[in-house]
C-alpha cells in the first residue's frame, strides 16, 4: 500500500496533514505584499508550510485511508507508521521524499534538518462559497 498517494489528498481537503515522526504540513493563506526586488505587488495565495515535530496526533489521516483502502483503522494506522518510519530512514541516509503533486522532504545533515521544497507547479486555490439557488 502506498501512503504515499494520501499525504497530498489529506493536506489539500483539510488543510493539514500530520506525519507522526517527522512533522505536520499545513495550507496557510499567505497575504498579499510589496516585492521591494521587483518593485511589484503579489497577490494573496496560499502556500504549504513544513512545521517539524509539530502537530497532533488523531486517527483522522488514519481514517482517511481506511476509508480509500477499505481496511481498518489500525491498518491503516500501522501502514501509516511504517510509512514515516520508511521516510525518516531515507532522510537519514540523506534521500529526498517526494510528495506526490505537493512537493519533497528534503534532508541535511543526515537527516537532523528537514525541509519541505513545494512542487513548483503547484497552485493552491481557495476553498469555493456554496452557491444556493
Amino acid at each position: 500500500m502506498d501512503i504515499g498517494q494520501y499525504v497530498g489528498l489529506f493536506l489539500l481537503k483539510n488543510e493539514y496533514c500530520y506525519l507522526p515522526g517527522i512533522g505536520s504540513l499545513q495550507v496557510i493563506k499567505r497575504t498579499a505584499h510589496f516585492n521591494k526586488e521587483t518593485l511589484n505587488t503579489e497577490a494573496p495565495g496560499y502556500e504549504i508550510v513544513f512545521v517539524k515535530g509539530g502537530g497532533s496526533v488523531d486517527d483522522i489521516f488514519a481514517n482517511f485511508i481506511a476509508n480509500n483502502e477499505r481496511i481498518s483503522i489500525a491498518q491503516a494506522a500501522n501502514h501509516l507508521k511504517d510509512y514515516t518510519a520508511a521516510c525518516k530512514a531515507l532522510l537519514l541516509e540523506g534521500n529526498d521524499v517526494i510528495v506526490y503533486g505537493i512537493g519533497k522532504f528534503i534532508s541535511k545533515n543526515k537527516g537532523e534538518d528537514i525541509y519541505f521544497e513545494t512542487d513548483a507547479g503547484l497552485r493552491i486555490q481557495g476553498k469555493q462559497i456554496p452557491f444556493f439557488k
